[in-house]
C-alpha cells in the first residue's frame, strides 16, 4: 500500500504540463476503429485529466499482451518524441517520461486486473450465462496479473507485493 501512495504522490507532483492532459481513460483496442488510416476513439466513459502518457501505456500494454504489437519501447519512444515537439518545456517532459513510464505500466495492469476480478464475481449476471465470455475474461484477467507481477519485480521497493498478487 505504501508504494502505490507513493506513486500517487510522485504522479501528483509532476510538473502541470505533464499532469493537466485530457485523457481517454481507458485506451484498449476495443474502443478504437481505425478510418481512413487514422485512429478513432470510442467510450469516453472514463475521460478524465491526468498524465498524458496514461493513454499511451494503456494502449501498447494492452497491444502489446493481446494484439502481438512487438517492440512497444519503440512505439513509447515516438509517443515521447511526438509530445517533445509540441510542449514549451520538453526537457521537463523528458526528465519525467523514464520515471513515470513503468508506474503507469503497473497501473494498468492493476485495474485492468481488478476491473476483470470484479466482473467475474457476477452472479446471475450475463458472465455466468455466457461461458465463452467468462472464458474470454479469465483468461484476459490471467495475463494481466502475470504481466503486474512481472513489472513489479522489475521495480525496486515493488519487489515484495509482486507475491501478494494471485491470478484468482
Amino acid at each position: 500500500r505504501e508504494a502505490f501512495e507513493s506513486l500517487n504522490k510522485k504522479l501528483t507532483k509532476l510538473p502541470e504540463e505533464v499532469r493537466t492532459n485530457f485523457l481517454h481513460g481507458d485506451a484498449h483496442n476495443g474502443n478504437m476503429i481505425t478510418q481512413f488510416r487514422e485512429i478513432k476513439l470510442l467510450d469516453f466513459f472514463n475521460a478524465q485529466m491526468g498524465v498524458w502518457l496514461s493513454d499511451v501505456a494503456d494502449f501498447v500494454t494492452y497491444a502489446s499482451l493481446f494484439s502481438g504489437l512487438e517492440r512497444p519501447d519503440s512505439f513509447y519512444e515516438s509517443a515521447l518524441q511526438c509530445k517533445l515537439s509540441s510542449v514549451t518545456n520538453p526537457q521537463e517532459i523528458e526528465s519525467t517520461y523514464k520515471e513515470v513510464l513503468p508506474l503507469l505500466i503497473i497501473r494498468r495492469a492493476l485495474r485492468a486486473s481488478g476491473a476483470l476480478s470484479w466482473i467475474l464475481l457476477g452472479k446471475g449476471t450475463y458472465i455466468e450465462e455466457h461461458e465463452r465470455v467468462r472464458e474470454n475474461l479469465e483468461h484476459r484477467r490471467a495475463v494481466y496479473t502475470s504481466f503486474l507481477r512481472e513489472q513489479l519485480r522489475k521495480m525496486n521497493g515493488m519487489k515484495e507485493i509482486a507475491k501478494y498478487i494471485t491470478t484468482t
